[in-house]
């Protein structure tokens, strides 16, 4: 009788650890699958092309961009355009210590993160800039901050 009770007791506990970690470490926030950015990509391309980045400038999202869901945009000081989704049909793409999005910049991808083939489980990886190619001078980024 006491290792049937031990065994529930084990299994409850096992189930409250889980779930306890589930919200001490996730956080929950559904990341755009790259599908969703290649495809957005690939039928705005133009739209995508035409955005300008000038250092010392203010960036302002196109309109063509906003409508495509864009609502970060930044220009670093190589020229580095960033642009980043929340919201609506991609998921949110800014969440704590996080940002997914799509990234422009010339030179070599090593420079600016790791290129892998997928960004879609990059939140598991250690804390990072991770790219994925769309086309050159275009990628994917994901960029996962510490813990």
């Amino acid at each position: 009788m006491w290792k049937r009770r031990l065994s529930v007791v084990v299994a409850s506990i096992a189930v409250l650890a889980s779930a306890t970690g589930y919200f001490i470490y996730s956080d929950g926030v559904e990341r755009p699958p790259d599908m969703a950015l290649l495809q957005k990509f690939g039928s705005h391309t133009g739209a995508f092309q035409n955005a300008t980045c000038r250092l010392g400038t203010p960036t302002t999202i196109p309109s063509e961009l906003s409508k495509l869901g864009v609502d970060f945009m930044s220009c670093d000081y190589d020229g580095t355009l960033r642009l980043g989704f929340s919201g609506s049909h991609l998921g949110l793409a800014i969440g704590p210590g996080w940002i997914k999005g799509i990234t422009r910049f010339t030179g070599s991808p090593s420079r600016h993160g790791q290129v892998v083939s997928s960004t879609d489980n990059a939140s598991k990886l250690p804390a990072n800039i991770y790219l994925r190619s769309i086309q050159e001078d275009w990628y994917i980024f994901y960029q996962r901050d510490e813990d």
